[in-house]
């Protein structure tokens, strides 16, 4: 049990620590800190250098990540990277 909370502390630390890069104004990309370019399009927060990256954050990240409007979380659905040349 211990060794789970643990590693349960460890992750938060290193998502936090992700999230206070972020808003430094880095872009890094939160699961490998390499050069990011796309950005998660659920709250155009999180960056990401590329999908697998995107997919291996996800269970730290689905956590956190909130829409900017009032739709409901749903961590069942995993948001779509968007490109820095990506328009909505």
């Amino acid at each position: 049990m211990e060794r789970l909370l643990g590693e349960a502390r460890r992750q938060e630390e290193a998502y936090t620590s992700a999230l206070g890069h972020q808003e430094d104004g880095t872009e890094n990309c939160w699961n490998c800190g390499r050069k990011a370019s796309e950005t998660c399009s659920g709250c155009n927060q999180a960056r990401y250098c590329g999908a697998f990256c995107q997919r291996k954050d996800w269970e730290i990240h689905h956590k956190h990540c909130r829409p900017a409007s009032s739709s409901p979380h749903r961590p069942d659905v995993k948001p779509l990277l968007l490109s820095a040349n990506s328009k909505l």
